[in-house]
């Protein structure tokens, strides 16, 4: 049916900064998506004003959150190719497997970014 919108598309945004806490305002707007994007340019606009360096930390972590697909998709032909079913299991713990560590590696600066904020109001 025309008109009616795919789904709730759009990125995902938190309901508060994710350093000082402060809320990220929803806009409101009838289009389909068009929330979710706006809410997100609120929210980056909000992190390179009010914090910078979480901001530029933040697109370097961001980007490195693709880095364990490089081994997935080698391992992950080569066992297409082979077809070997025991090597498609490595590239799948070796697609799964870096992320723990890059999950808490966010945890922990996230935290010394909130506690920087907190003590000279700058992150």
């Amino acid at each position: 049916m025309p008109g009616v919108p795919v789904g709730d598309l759009g990125p995902f945004t938190p309901g508060r900064c994710t350093v000082c806490r402060a809320p990220i305002p929803k806009v409101e707007d009838a289009g389909p998506g068009v929330e979710k994007w706006a809410r997100n340019l609120n929210y980056m606009n909000h992190l390179e004003k009010y914090h910078p360096q979480y901001y530029k930390w933040g697109k370097r972590y961001t980007n490195t959150l693709y880095l364990p697909f490089v081994p997935f998709l080698i391992l992950g032909s080569a066992s297409v190719m082979m077809k070997s079913v025991p090597l498609i299991v490595v590239a799948m713990a070796a697609l799964g497997a870096p992320y723990v560590p890059l999950l808490l590696y966010r945890s922990k600066k996230v935290g010394e970014f909130r506690e920087k904020w907190k003590q000279i109001g700058e992150a």
